[in-house]
């Protein structure tokens, strides 16, 4: 089963734009701060998932740019710099110091 993720796809960080919280409140999902933290906000909620889809790059905030992927399970999102990728069990390099 495939599961879509948000994640900020540029330098800066990930924040949500003031039409994106005001969707998200609009729907039952009131945030403190348009910064939410990973453990504010799963990155998978359906509710953000569903605001990115729907209002496009009018959910990004100032200096991000906010995309969905799509990833069929675990996952971890990394950052740099406010930059985030998404790493998944199949898309790790192991290094086996054994072979």
């Amino acid at each position: 089963m495939n599961y879509q993720v948000v994640i900020n796809c540029c330098y800066g960080g990930f924040t949500l734009s003031d039409k994106a919280l005001n969707w998200l409140a609009d729907r039952g999902l009131k945030l403190e701060t348009p910064y939410p933290t990973l453990k504010d906000l799963p990155r998978h909620h359906p509710l953000l998932v569903e605001c990115v889809n729907t209002l496009g790059d009018k959910a990004s905030g100032d200096m991000s740019k906010l995309v969905v992927y799509s990833v069929a399970g675990k996952y971890r999102v990394t950052e740099y710099d406010g930059f985030e990728s998404i790493e998944t069990p199949g898309n790790i390099n192991w290094i086996d110091p054994t072979v």
